[in-house]
């Protein structure tokens, strides 16, 4: 685009003319970050829940540009990235890629649902908010299990596997 040539876009954690989402040194930086075993942790009988990279560095400054300055121009990337480096399988019968629906007030803010565009386009939802929460940014893990708990419904069966974004 002819604004794209006049005012490029930025590496959206650093701020430097990048090559593609990120800039080259953020994006070495990036691939440092991925956890290994993808941070596994089994939360209950048939309920893993994994970590692509760690929230430090580039990966906070990526999501909080995103969330907070409004680069929606980030969000493809960092779902292709999630995607891939999860290991996202293509859909297949048995198996449903979904996310976590956004609060309307975010929506609102935002403009986008950050989750449905991180979960990718074969993605389908799956839960509908059914009461709406406080803002989860200064609650802990406990706190935000708490303020969740019954804030969500499912929309019809569940498939056998669903990935959870």
């Amino acid at each position: 685009m002819v604004l794209d040539l006049l005012v490029p876009p930025r590496c959206p954690a650093c701020g430097a003319v990048p090559t593609s989402v990120w800039c080259g040194v953020c994006l070495a930086h990036l691939a440092r970050l991925a956890l290994p075993g993808l941070g596994a942790e089994d939360l209950a009988p048939g309920v893993r829940a994994v970590g692509a990279y760690a929230y430090t560095d580039v990966v906070r400054d990526t999501i909080l540009a995103v969330k907070a300055g409004g680069r929606h121009d980030a969000v493809d990337g960092m779902g292709s990235l999630l995607r891939a480096r999860l290991k996202l399988p293509a859909p297949r019968p048995g198996l449903a890629v979904t996310w976590v629906p956004t609060a309307r007030r975010t929506l609102a803010e935002r403009g986008v649902c950050v989750p449905r565009r991180l979960a990718g386009p074969a993605a389908r939802p799956l839960l509908r908010r059914v009461r709406d929460t406080p803002d989860q940014t200064a609650l802990g893990a406990s706190a935000r299990r708490t303020s969740v708990a019954g804030a969500f419904a499912p929309t019809g069966p569940a498939p056998p596997a669903v990935v959870l974004v």
